[in-house]
């Protein structure tokens, strides 16, 4: 059986809860914390579940993540996330206010953390990363194998009636962009077999143009499941993009 981290809380402030200083020290993949709007979660068995979504998760591992609430919808940390994969078991309790410390003993915590990253990750984290990351590119690889209209039904609706072009990945090869350039250069990506033209969303894409345009002319099927984009972010793709 998964051995489970025992739980040594720190002295509660004033107001009770779970202070951010305690919710820091739960930052590594089989030791996931994350706070947002002013509860806080333990995710580690989710990143087992799901490690497709290690990469978003992680970046806030041991933080408080309510500034990027919802700035992506369907994705870590938004409602309908929260919606379609939180329960409630995982909610840990209330963010709660910093306990008191005396001087002498913060400067022996500040000591013990500086030490820590001086001796760098234990053997058990680097084993631990390694096989989370294998993880996570494994469920990538077979997310991009299985039909889209199996998994988000709604791309059916999307693609009706429509008559795609055949293009051939040679032809694709060549829509390598930038934007703007030659006719026949428009940067294409295939996803799924479909082809997409990336203009309408540069400028746009959260990860930034160059993400984009460095996959342009080729299958970024599996990089793209590698993200774990929602059913409207796809529905919305293939309303504006689909070729």
């Amino acid at each position: 059986a998964e051995a489970r981290i025992e739980l040594n809380m720190p002295p509660a402030g004033s107001g009770g809860g779970i202070p951010l200083s305690e919710v820091a020290r739960h930052n590594k993949p089989h030791d996931c914390w994350v706070a947002f709007n002013g509860s806080v979660y333990d995710l580690t068995d989710f990143l087992l579940q799901h490690p497709e979504q290690r990469n978003a998760v992680l970046a806030w591992a041991g933080r408080d993540a309510s500034k990027v609430w919802n700035k992506i919808p369907g994705r870590f940390p938004s409602q309908t996330w929260m919606d379609f994969h939180m329960r409630p078991e995982a909610q840990l309790g209330e963010v709660g206010d910093e306990p008191e410390v005396d001087p002498q003993t913060e400067e022996i915590q500040q000591l013990r953390a500086e030490l820590r990253r001086l001796r760098g990750p234990s053997d058990e984290e680097i084993a631990a990363s390694k096989a989370g990351a294998s993880q996570a590119k494994q469920a990538a690889a077979e997310a991009s194998k299985s039909g889209e209209d199996v998994r988000f039904p709604k791309l059916v609706d999307v693609r009706a009636g429509k008559s795609l072009p055949f293009f051939t990945r040679a032809e694709v090869a060549k829509h390598k962009g930038p934007a703007g350039g030659p006719a026949g250069t428009e940067p294409y990506m295939i996803i799924h077999n479909k082809v997409y033209d990336l203009t309408p969303l540069l400028g746009a894409h959260p990860g930034g143009d160059e993400m984009l345009l460095t996959r342009a002319g080729t299958d970024a099927t599996e990089e793209f499941e590698v993200f774990e984009h929602s059913e409207k972010a796809r529905v919305r793709r293939d309303q504006d993009m689909l070729v």
